[in-house]
């Protein structure tokens, strides 16, 4: 407490990213019964910092606890047996003004991130985060012809002061999570799909770029495209832009990746 009022410092903005080269599902980790966490802290630029934790299932064949990873395997060369999470965090506070909009850059006293790794030019999220702000969609070449699959959906969601909210006063930045979820299991419903075969699917790549936050009595637009891969249809790409009804303000773009599974496949 200073003579300005409670300083929160919070990684509220930035870039978060789930992807997986297997079938193991990323929403699922309690499936598994043990899990073998690593995780690596590198330099993403000035005042930032990327963490990328790699998770893997400890079986029997394969008790050992693997060797650490560097920047080759986590940015070039990921292994199939993994889940790669990562986060991109600044940090934050609330400025003059007060309230959860427009907060100013806040490292702590004598932060630095000189000594850690640097993230290669190349993957820099940097630049994905200034490419969703503008065009308002995560890009990915991979996936961008995809074609739309149905209209899109808009949901509007306020914000719940027990479930969204941290105990800094902030939108918690996981709880952006269960809210697109909750707007991509609403379409999911509406095309006759059980929750079963929701929470079967298998989600290869799940990207969040965190533009700002809100405000405790905002209500969040959500809007919700879906597009399919035209050679596989069981392969579907949501992308979701979280906005603030009332200005307008983007305050997140989401771009998710999965596989369906019927309900007959998962049994």
């Amino acid at each position: 407490m200073n003579g300005s009022g409670l300083t929160v410092r919070s990684p509220a903005k930035g870039r978060s990213r789930t992807r997986t080269r297997t079938r193991l599902k990323p929403i699922s980790p309690a499936t598994l019964a043990t899990l073998e966490v690593q995780s690596q802290v590198f330099d993403a630029g000035p005042l930032s910092v990327l963490t990328v934790h790699r998770i893997r299932p400890v079986t029997e064949l394969d008790p050992e606890v693997s060797e650490p990873f560097g920047a080759q395997e986590a940015f070039a060369s990921p292994r199939a047996d993994c889940i790669y999470v990562e986060n991109l965090n600044v940090w934050l506070s609330r400025g003059a003004a007060g309230g959860n909009v427009g907060l100013v850059y806040s490292p702590p006293v004598g932060f630095g991130q000189g000594a850690l790794p640097r993230v290669p030019s190349w993957y820099s999220p940097r630049a994905v985060c200034s490419a969703a702000r503008c065009a308002q969609v995560l890009p990915d070449p991979a996936t961008d012809h995809w074609e739309p699959a149905g209209p899109e959906v808009t949901v509007e969601h306020a914000v719940d002061l027990v479930d969204d909210v941290n105990g800094a006063g902030l939108l918690y930045f996981a709880s952006f999570l269960s809210i697109v979820e909750r707007v991509q299991l609403r379409r999911w419903r509406s095309l006759g799909r059980s929750g079963r075969s929701f929470l079967e699917r298998r989600v290869s790549s799940f990207r969040i770029c965190y533009l700002g936050n809100a405000d405790l009595d905002t209500t969040l637009g959500v809007q919700l495209r879906t597009s399919r891969d035209p050679r596989e249809a069981a392969r579907e790409k949501s992308d979701l832009v979280v906005r603030d009804v009332r200005t307008d303000r983007t305050v997140a773009v989401v771009s998710s990746l999965h596989r369906t599974i019927s309900d007959a496949d998962g049994a």
